[in-house]
């Protein structure tokens, strides 16, 4: 029961409808920039737990690598504000900016699955 009610009140809020983000992920325009910054901020803030290029098989970490730019703005933003909790994707999150959170998922998706 306490399910149901956390997924109905989740969607209520929008967050599994896409609401996490103040503004759709699709409209955000990306480039060649975004993706360098992306990669030097993935190097300092996710390589050591996801690898340089997220390989996935450390530890049975997700592979992120080729997930379109919407997914993971909208996975980052809800771990940022806890809609999402992981012991380390949480407070990793937290300290991101939207700019932030637009290059990694613009680097990531440039990457080859």
């Amino acid at each position: 029961m306490k399910k149901i009610l956390t997924i109905s009140a989740l969607l209520g809020m929008g967050c599994l409808a896409g609401g996490v983000n103040a503004e759709p992920a699709a409209a955000v325009k990306t480039g060649p920039g975004e993706i360098i910054a992306g990669k030097m901020l993935a190097k300092s803030k996710c390589a050591g737990c996801h690898g340089a290029e997220s390989s996935g098989n450390q530890d049975g970490l997700p592979d992120i690598a080729g997930k379109s730019e919407s997914y993971l703005v909208e996975q980052l933003k809800a771990f940022r504000i806890g809609y999402r909790n992981n012991l380390m994707m949480t407070p990793a999150a937290t300290s991101l900016t939207d700019k932030d959170i637009i290059e990694l998922a613009a680097y990531y998706a440039s990457l080859k699955k």
